[in-house]
């Protein structure tokens, strides 16, 4: 067994200056390098940084985080005088996986970064989020730098730890129709991670068995809007508590089942000019069972508590104005001054 050495002492170089642990002549163990570019303090191996340490470059910016072959890698925090924080992945000295951007504006974009660039998440801006779509053929067939582990897998190219050939820790896997970054196991999708697809939906959250499960939020766009939902999921499906909001400014905050609106729920949306709040029940994605809707226009409120089946008023049912009583014929609605309140035994708009 060979003899383990090692000292403390201080090496002057051509361009900078070690000093701490050796070993066999190399920095080896805790020291600090300086040079005109830069200061280094944390763990090296044979001559190289690795570990954790802390970089302050020449301008003042500063790294704490992971080191490999003296390029930042790992999970990190990267400071600079004029404000700029990342915090995340790295690979290869670029933000490369989850990491999040916050910029002295206020500006914070969190989601996936690939060879230093932002391919996007949940995290953006909902009304100023950039074009994913963009972002994903731009990266559809990204080529993994030299010295990263790339195996062809399942119509694709993956990128991470592996376990008896199979994706198994963290990895980033590149296929034609979505680019995942985040936690496998055995080959699936296993914990934490982000999901870009080429329609540009975003998924950011748990996954089990290869399927979204648990919480996640979800960024979708389509023409003329995008959608973002928060909240619960399983296998794949909206599953329990979470709030969908859309760009027009329309909300739903309650219960899902099986990827559609089920229970107890809140819609809030404006139409016209009328902002309308309904709060009751749910199912297959529509108004069915007691609710109360409240709509506000120029100054009037409108309030009807009842009964409703597939988004429709029926039943015994209670509305109520300031000065006016809505009625309802055949689904079509006009105001007429009446009585403060009306009300109806079956709600078919008769009197």
């Amino acid at each position: 067994m060979a003899e383990h050495s090692s000292k403390e002492a201080e090496i002057i170089y051509k361009h900078g200056t070690y000093r701490g642990d050796l070993e066999q002549g190399l920095p080896h163990g805790m020291g600090i390098y300086s040079c005109v570019q830069y200061t280094y303090k944390g763990f090296w191996t044979h001559g190289s940084m690795n570990g954790i340490g802390e970089m302050t470059e020449a301008d003042g910016a500063v790294y704490k985080g992971g080191f490999r072959a003296d390029r930042k890698h790992g999970r990190g925090t990267f400071k600079h005088p004029n404000g700029v924080r990342y915090e995340g992945f790295w690979e290869d000295n670029l933000r490369h996986g989850h990491g999040t951007l916050f910029l002295p504006d206020g500006t914070r974009k969190e989601g996936l970064w690939i060879e230093d660039r932002y391919i996007g998440g949940a995290g953006d801006d909902f009304e100023n989020s950039i074009d994913l779509i963009v972002g994903f053929e731009e990266h559809r067939f990204y080529q993994m730098n030299s010295g990263k582990d790339v195996v062809p897998f399942q119509n694709g190219t993956y990128s991470g730890d592996l376990r008896d050939g199979n994706p198994h820790g963290r990895g980033t896997y590149h296929g034609e129709d979505y680019i995942y970054d985040g936690m496998w196991k055995n080959g699936v999708m296993e914990g934490h991670g982000t999901l870009v697809e080429r329609d540009g939906a975003v998924y950011e959250g748990e996954w089990r068995g290869g399927k979204r499960y648990g919480q996640g939020i979800e960024m979708t766009q389509f023409i003329g809007g995008k959608t973002r939902y928060e909240g619960a999921w399983s296998e794949n499906k909206r599953h329990g508590r979470g709030i969908l909001r859309y760009s027009n400014g329309m909300i739903y905050d309650g219960e899902w089942l099986d990827g559609k609106k089920q229970g107890w729920g809140v819609e809030v949306s404006k139409v016209l000019g009328i902002n309308t709040r309904f709060e009751g029940a749910w199912e297959n994605d529509q108004k069915n069972g007691r609710g109360i809707e409240r709509s506000f226009f120029e100054g009037i409120e409108i309030r009807y508590e009842g009964e409703w089946k597939d988004n429709r008023k029926i039943g015994v049912g209670v509305e109520t104005t300031e000065d006016h009583v809505l009625m309802n014929t055949q689904g079509q609605s006009s105001l007429a001054k009446r009585k403060k309140i009306k009300v109806y035994s079956r709600f078919t708009g008769k009197k």
